[in-house]
């Protein structure tokens, strides 16, 4: 499916709306959180007619996904009804929208201070190249922990850092992970571009 891309001066009113929402501000506002553990992401597209924001929380204590929709007719941000919100979670099941290229768009930019986190405007996630046998690798390594710590979960997902050379530095994993993600060494959320 090969939608109609969302300009930049789009992603900058809806980022202004975005920032307006109780979910982001309460994001700037976690307690007790080391900002290392956590990632906030916001990913616009289209979508059946429609520009769907996901927001996609992840740290060591939550994991969660939420949809919203932008209507460009009135200029406003809404909740999802509830079909629409089945309908998209489906969708994601099956396509993981925020690993898709064309649809990844921007990510809260965060900033430590005095062990505070602060996440200022959005920002566009930066791309790096990196070899899939590398991630592949790491996986490996953590498909055996999961084995012989009886992991339920059928695929091993990982978390990996990867530097701007696109070099593997570190890398986690758990039982509950549903993805997997990719950070930069200073712990923001970048998108990979697989080099075979």
């Amino acid at each position: 499916m090969k939608e109609e891309k969302i300009s930049k001066k789009l992603l900058g009113k809806i980022a202004d709306k975005i920032e307006q929402t109780d979910a982001f501000k309460h994001t700037l506002n976690e307690d007790g959180i080391d900002s290392r553990e956590w990632n906030h992401t916001y990913h616009a597209f289209r979508l059946f007619n429609s520009i769907i924001i996901y927001s996609d929380f992840m740290c060591r204590i939550d994991n969660s996904r939420e949809f919203l929709v932008y209507d460009e007719q009135t200029d406003t941000l809404r909740d999802t009804t509830e079909l629409e919100d089945e309908i998209i979670r489906e969708y994601d099941d099956n396509n993981y929208l925020n690993e898709n290229d064309d649809l990844l768009q921007f990510v809260i930019s965060r900033e430590t201070d005095n062990g505070i986190n602060r996440a200022d405007k959005l920002r566009p996630i930066k791309k790096v190249s990196v070899k899939r046998a590398d991630i592949e690798k790491s996986r490996k390594i953590w498909r055996e922990v999961a084995r012989e710590n009886k992991w339920s979960n059928k695929k091993t997902f990982v978390q990996c850092w990867i530097d701007s050379k696109g070099k593997v530095v570190d890398s986690i994993s758990s039982s509950d992970m549903t993805k997997d993600v990719f950070l930069d060494i200073d712990h923001n959320i970048i998108m990979v571009d697989f080099k075979d």
